[in-house]
């Protein structure tokens, strides 16, 4: 929240903060989406990797599942790490994060 404050334009800043928080709640619609494809796709809750029973599911598979979407969100997060820049100061140097030149 603090890198996104201080990177936005000042009269921009309280969209930084609704981005956050709207960024935070898609994630999780996002989260139950997957639950459900998973839940259709693997055969509902008697022989799913998410079954009502524990021992008969494939919960293993489910978390290799979530892994995998975390390690594609790495890559991403990466790439776009690479490719920022900080705003430049009006002294014409780069800041940090914490807003030092």
């Amino acid at each position: 929240m603090e890198f996104c404050y201080k990177q936005f334009p000042e009269n921009m800043r309280s969209v930084a903060g609704s981005l956050l928080f709207s960024g935070l709640a898609l994630s999780n619609y996002l989260s139950e989406l997957l639950v459900r494809i998973v839940h259709r796709t693997t055969g509902g809750s008697e022989e799913g990797w998410l079954a009502e029973d524990l021992n008969s599911g494939r919960l293993d598979w489910f978390y290799f599942l979530i892994g995998a979407v975390g390690l594609a969100d790495l890559v991403v997060f990466l790439v776009c790490a690479n490719w920022y820049r900080y705003k430049v100061c009006d002294d014409g140097h780069e800041q940090d994060a914490d807003g030092n030149p």
